[in-house]
Parts: C-alpha cells; structure tokens; sequence
C-alpha cells in the first residue's frame, strides 16, 4: 500500500445531524463503510454511504485512486515529467475529495478520506480488507465495449477481488431501499448475500426471494418426472433458506419462482417490479473466469437499471453454518479447512453422549464406543490425522481417543433447525461415523 495517504480529524458530528436521517442505525459492525469515489460514475457513491452509515452506525471512510504514470521511452528522448508533478496531482484529489465529504456529509462529520496510487479496483479492496470494512460502496461504473476490452470496468473487478460485499449504486439512488430482489439457489452463497443485505434495510422495505430454475425439459417420462420432484422441493427449500434470514422488524418477504436463464429472469422481474436493489452471491472466481468475463454477476451488473449488491463466497465458518440449515449436510474435501470445521463442530457438540462406529469395506460395520461423552474432534495436519476424543460422563479421567489416518472428506450431518447430528469422516476403505444419542 502506498504511504501517500491522508487522513482527516475525527471530530464529533454536528449536532441534530443524524436526526435528519430517516432511518435509526440499529447495530454497529466492526469496520467502516469503504466509499470509492472516482469519476462522474460515483455521484451517488457518497450521499449512499451517508445514508447507509446512519443504518449501521459505521463510519464512513472515503477513498480515491490516482492511476500511476505511465512511463514512456520514445527513440530520442525520454519523457521528463517534473518531479514535483505526481506530489500536486495527489495534493488536489485529496481537496477535491474532502470538499465531496463536507457537502455530503459536513465539515465536522469525522468521516475519514484517502487517496492513494494505485489501480482503483485493488486499492479499494486492499483498503476494505485492512480496514475489516462490512461493505463497500461504489458507482455502478462504465460498461462500454472499448471498457470491457481494456478491463476498465473498475466496479466488476472490485467485485472479483472484494473480501466483503460490494454495494454498485446508479445515478438514480434514491434512499431507503423500497424493493429488494434477492437472487437464490437455496446455497449457501446465495444465503450469506441475503444476511448482507438485512442489515440494509428498514421498516416498510419488501424483499422478494427470486429463485430462477430451466426445467431439463425433454418428453421422455423420467426426465418429466426430474421436473416434477424438483419442484415439488422448493416450499421446502424456501421454508429452510428463510429459516437463515434474520428479517429486520417491519420488512416483508415474498418468494418468487421463474423459469430460465438467471440473470436475464431476474433481470425482468427487477425491471417490472421497480426493484431499486438486486442482491446476489459472487460466482465464478477460477482464473478462467477472471480473464473471460460472462458470469452471472457480470450480466447482473451491465444490465441492471438499479443498484447490485453482490456478497463474496462464504467463509468456512459460514459455509459450515449456512448448509447444515439449508440442506442438513457440509461437506468438506480440503484439508485447510477440516481444522476449522472440526474446531466449530467442538464448540457447539462438547459433552453430548455419542456413539463412534467404523464402516468399513472388508470388516463391515462396528461400534467402537458407546455412551461416552463428546469431547473434542481435531485435526493434525502434520501426521495428517483426525482425532476424536471421549470421555466417561462421570468420569472425565476415563477418557478414549480414536486416530483416523488417510482422511478424504469431513461433513457434517444436521437436522432441520441445523442442529448436529452427526460426523462423519471418510478414509481409506471406509469411513467412521460420531452420531450423537442425544439433544
């Protein structure tokens, strides 16, 4: 990150300020509110954060990228640029940028401003990481062809490479958000965008639960009866992916079904339901799609006529969290991320009465402990192994612990309120199974 920084006086704000707010922020989150402004594409950009930080009662730290110097070498003579050249240009984005600050927000507002040298889209999302920012907001940016050839469309790229959601406002913001799509699949992508638009949101605000699904479609009866079963599915879908929302006091939830492609359905519902928000996960993050864009997100962006909110992939705690309510199962192939789940399923399993079973391709099925009380489960990447420990309920002295090696999965079964009930890890020829006998 680059030291040519400034940062404003906190101050307190002026007084009677927020009450001219309508909304009443109703927790605070760790972190402030990550503003980037830059361009006639971001008019809307600080008058959003305004409003968004008298939701959440954060902060609001605005920030400007200047994009560095090319340097050239033509066959002659070099290009000589005065040293002190790059110093004024930083000078005046910076006063340009506190003036936008003080007639939004006011000049004893304590909102903080930085500019830095750099790529806009990495130094906003480098800014919002250091900063543990919950959100950022951002102009809806240019989508011209000669932008897409260039990879100039700041906001899309900011969006790739966001730790946090990124709030893509149009010209047209108008506050509160009055009607909100929220696109789903019933993942847990989908699930942990909607928990990151809840705390956006206030009384009277009606959100409607999109999901879009292109039935396969064919005459033949067992493709009919795919069909058939898959929706037949979706109250139950729904009633769990509702079951994850925390829904603000005062807001509606509609669900919403469509048949085709994603974003171009929900594209249409958005437009002749005049939703001002379209809420969604981030999807396709390989390196293949970093370099050929047409994804969902990057559809919903360009052709949205009202502002995108779009949530990064969930953490393996919330990834964890999310799926064991919405389809009672997670599963994990990575070893980087068995210490955490295991570390997660400790906490909220420690001391109910389990029994361990061995399945096993050649032996068949053994128990191995009964009645003992749950202990802990970890997992040692150094001798790659997973260890399961038990104790005696009236005894902790007399305690078990099980070695498993050649691990190859971790998941976790759950009932329908996402409560554990059980843990299962494969290996080798097998797989062994911690089932719990009570609640």
């Amino acid at each position: 990150m680059s030291p040519d920084t400034m940062t404003s006086q906190t101050m307190t704000p002026a007084a009677g300020q927020a009450a001219q707010e309508q909304p009443v922020a109703r927790r605070r989150v760790t972190g402030p509110i990550v503003a980037a402004v830059g361009g006639s594409e971001s008019s809307a950009v600080l008058p959003a954060a305004r409003y968004l930080a008298t939701v959440t009662a954060n902060d609001v730290l605005a920030v400007a990228a200047i994009e560095p110097l090319p340097l050239y070498f033509p066959a002659e003579a070099p290009l000589m640029v005065p040293p002190e050249y790059q110093s004024e240009v930083l000078e005046a984005r910076r006063a340009e940028l506190q003036k936008g600050v003080e007639q939004t927000a006011g000049a004893r507002s304590g909102w903080r401003t930085n500019v830095l040298i750099g790529d806009a889209a990495r130094v906003v999302t480098d800014v919002a990481r250091a900063e543990g920012a919950p959100l950022i907001v951002m102009g809806v940016g240019r989508h011209r062809p000669i932008d897409r050839l260039l990879s100039r469309e700041t906001t899309l790229r900011a969006i790739r490479h966001a730790s946090c959601p990124v709030l893509a406002v149009g010209y047209a913001f108008d506050p509160p958000f009055h009607k909100v799509a929220i696109a789903t699949d019933f993942s847990a992508a989908s699930a942990r965008a909607a928990e990151a638009v809840m705390p956006l949101l206030t009384d009277g605000a009606e959100v409607h639960l999109v999901h879009v699904w292109q039935p396969i479609g064919r005459v033949e009866q067992r493709w009919q009866v795919l069909d058939e079963r898959y929706e037949q599915s979706l109250p139950e879908k729904f009633r769990r992916f509702r079951a994850v929302l925390k829904v603000p006091a005062g807001v509606t939830v509609k669900e919403e079904i469509r048949q085709g492609r994603t974003a171009e359905r929900l594209l249409d519902f958005a437009s002749a339901h005049h939703v001002d928000l379209i809420v969604a996960g981030r999807q396709g993050l390989n390196a293949l799609a970093r370099l050929v864009v047409g994804s969902t997100t990057s559809t919903l962006l360009r052709g949205a006529n009202c502002s995108l909110l779009i949530a990064p992939e969930p953490s393996v705690q919330d990834l964890d969290r999310l799926q064991r309510v919405l389809s009672g199962a997670v599963e994990v192939s990575t070893p980087e991320a068995w210490a955490v789940l295991l570390d997660d399923f400790t906490r909220r399993n420690r001391d109910r009465v389990a029994t361990v079973e061995v399945d096993d391709l050649d032996l068949g099925m053994q128990v191995i402990e009964s009645g003992f009380g749950f202990q802990g489960a970890s997992y040692d990447d150094r001798n790659e192994q997973v260890e399961l420990m038990l104790s005696a309920k009236k005894d902790r002295m007399q305690h078990v612990t099980r070695t498993i090696s050649g691990v190859e999965s971790v998941a976790v079964g759950s009932d329908s309120q996402g409560r554990d009930m059980a843990l299962r890890i494969r290996h080798g020829a097998g797989q062994t199974l911690l089932m719990f006998t009570t609640a």
